[in-house]
């Protein structure tokens, strides 16, 4: 059974070559450097063999991304009730999401790379894009219905609302 991927972004900066990589105007082979947020759910780990195939067909790094937002979460309780102090070290947790992650994907070590973030979760996925020359986001969608995604937002809808490279979504099987 074979798969179709749906990509859309423009190739006008992009020349195909007869190896079938494609080429951005720098002369560097597009998704090269491909970001994957992840989060810990297991509602996406199909995501990670999507990244595996890309690093096999353009020998793409994957740069693994999580956003711990504990200290949002800390600032927001602390807020109302300054006399109360909370604190949550979410260091430990995102050091066990990105070896979870790293172990789901079926590429050599040298081909990866970890990033832990702070802050609101789609701006920090979009900076680090930028930081780190990303040529795509490969991110996956928790399947939210859309009244549902209306009212709590997503931060998938987010990213690909306001990213400047591509980004390729997987939905849960």
């Amino acid at each position: 059974m074979s798969e179709i991927w749906t990509l859309k972004f423009s190739f006008k900066d992009s020349v195909f070559s007869s190896s079938g990589y494609i080429w951005n105007k720098g002369g560097h082979a597009m998704f090269s450097n491909i970001l994957l947020p992840v989060d810990g759910s297991e509602t996406c780990a199909h995501v990670f063999k999507k990244a595996s195939e890309f690093h096999n067909k353009f020998g793409s790094k994957i740069i693994l991304v999580h956003v711990d937002e504990s200290t949002l979460i800390q600032n927001y309780v602390n807020y109302p009730m300054p006399n109360i102090n909370i604190t949550i070290d979410g260091t430990e947790r995102s050091s066990e999401i990105l070896k979870s992650a790293r172990d789901k994907l079926d590429i050599p070590d040298d081909y990866i790379k970890e990033i832990v973030l702070t802050g609101e979760p789609a701006s920090a996925i979009l900076d680090a894009a930028t930081q780190e020359n990303a040529d795509l986001i490969l991110i996956c969608t928790h399947g939210m219905g859309a009244a549902r995604r209306f009212l709590l937002g997503s931060v998938t809808n987010r990213v690909v609302h306001h990213a400047d490279i591509p980004v390729l979504i997987v939905q849960q099987d």
